[in-house]
């Protein structure tokens, strides 16, 4: 199985309707953002510590995880500086817990002139079943700290068996809105499995879904009634989310759900991989912050 092949990437197209008020949601957004550089809103320490030039963007989050996982995570951030990405150590705050993240990787996405979008790749140590709500970190930088809000991420660990009856062929990985995941699934086994439905909270989004099915991955237009996965065969399905409220337009989604499926009436789960959302994907990302990031 090729890397290429696991790793499809699935883009969105634009939804005519709603465009406008998609993009003044957007606008303000970004002026939002962009306004902590210069109005200091995100500061809990304001001491030259060199992250005082960071903005992490506010993510609507769900990860889930079986017990014996690591869960890993990736936060966006504006940097207007480079040479100030020193993070010595990075500290997660959770239900009255903290919790210390390793293997720190920080990377660049985008730059925007005098502007990058960058990502801090951070794994956390294995924890025990439950749901953690995370939305605060703490970066410790040179001798100082300094706290910053990264929106709602919850963490759902779950005690689950590995089965060998699935093998995942390829997945959405990062596109534009909320509007679908999408996944390839080959059943292994001799017997008829059925998909039942996506496991995951995301609390501020109001969501029902529909599942479609094809045999083409790039190509599922059709409501799959059943959901079954016939023995040693291959089918891609399509969970094509609507939101019943508009948040969905501003919020960028990290989304790592379990899928619960039977076999012979057995309810069982398996994880899934992250799909990233970003509402800047729908757009022309770079004339858009340019607008907002130029002197």
């Amino acid at each position: 199985m090729s890397v290429l092949a696991l790793r499809q990437q699935s883009f969105v197209p634009l939804r005519s309707s709603g465009m406008e008020v998609s993009m003044k949601k957007l606008v303000i957004l970004i002026m939002g953002i962009l306004g902590c550089f210069f109005l200091g809103a995100c500061n809990t320490n304001v001491s030259n510590i060199g992250v005082n030039d960071l903005t992490f963007v506010q993510h609507n989050s769900y990860h889930g995880y079986s017990v014996e996982e690591e869960p890993t995570i990736s936060l966006r951030f504006f940097d207007t500086i480079e040479e100030n990405r020193d993070f010595s150590k990075v500290v997660l705050f959770s239900n009255n817990h903290e919790f210390e993240a390793k293997n720190l990787k920080v990377s660049t996405e985008k730059n925007y002139q005098n502007t990058d979008l960058c990502k801090l790749n951070l794994t956390l140590p294995s924890l025990e079943p439950g749901k953690y709500t995370i939305d605060k970190i703490r970066i410790y930088s040179k001798d100082s700290s300094r706290d910053f809000n990264i929106g709602t991420w919850i963490l759902d660990i779950k005690n689950i068996p590995k089965y060998e009856d699935i093998e995942l062929k390829k997945y959405t990985i990062l596109t534009g809105y909320f509007y679908f995941y999408k996944l390839e699934l080959e059943n292994i086994t001799d017997k008829n499995l059925r998909v039942k439905e996506l496991v995951f909270m995301l609390p501020e989004l109001d969501v029902d879904y529909e599942i479609y099915s094809s045999h083409d991955f790039s190509n599922i237009s059709e409501i799959y009634e059943n959901t079954f996965l016939t023995s040693n065969s291959t089918q891609a399905f399509s969970f094509n989310f609507e939101c019943h409220n508009n948040k969905y337009l501003e919020s960028f989604i990290s989304f790592k759900p379990f899928l619960k499926y039977t076999v012979n009436e057995e309810i069982r789960l398996m994880t899934l991989p992250t799909a990233f959302y970003s509402p800047l994907l729908s757009y022309r990302e770079e004339q858009m912050l340019e607008k907002y990031t130029s002197n």
